[in-house]
């Protein structure tokens, strides 16, 4: 009811299969996937990969790198999705540090951190949810 009357309203729906994550990065301790749809509600528009979590101990820790912000970039290449995401972490050498642009999901904010990734304690993998619902893991490494 509005104002006392009864409207019919054609309401457009979107489809939800039930699976929000089919691929994930794991670069440095910190655990990088495409943004959600929980995560989008409240931000006008996706500026980078969802940084969903952090290890203990992992360079993302070492270096307060946080969790639950946007990865823009790193080193000044731009991290979009996913795929450039994958081609970014292909160039970023072992054992040498790096700046890493995230920003906040409520303000946000821009904040650069420096990061030195450890590949023999914390190597890079991707995770990816095949058609048949398993995971398979694999390892990216750096193009010479």
């Amino acid at each position: 009811l509005r104002d006392g009357e009864e409207r019919d309203l054609r309401v457009e729906t979107s489809a939800f299969t039930g699976i929000l994550t089919s691929q994930v990065i794991m670069w440095a301790g910190w655990v990088l996937q495409a943004p959600h749809r929980e995560v989008l509600t409240g931000v006008e528009q996706q500026c980078g990969v969802y940084v969903s979590r952090y290890f203990f101990g992992s360079p993302a820790h070492r270096y307060k790198a946080g969790a639950a912000v946007f990865l823009t970039e790193i080193d000044g290449m731009p991290t979009p999705n996913m795929k450039e995401l994958r081609k970014v972490l292909e160039q970023v050498p072992d054992d040498r540090h790096v700046r890493v642009h995230t920003k906040t999901l409520s303000t946000r904010l821009d904040k650069v951190t420096c990061l030195k990734p450890d590949y023999h304690w914390w190597p890079t993998c991707e995770y990816k949810l095949t058609p048949g619902g398993r995971w398979c893991m694999a390892e990216i490494r750096v193009s010479e």
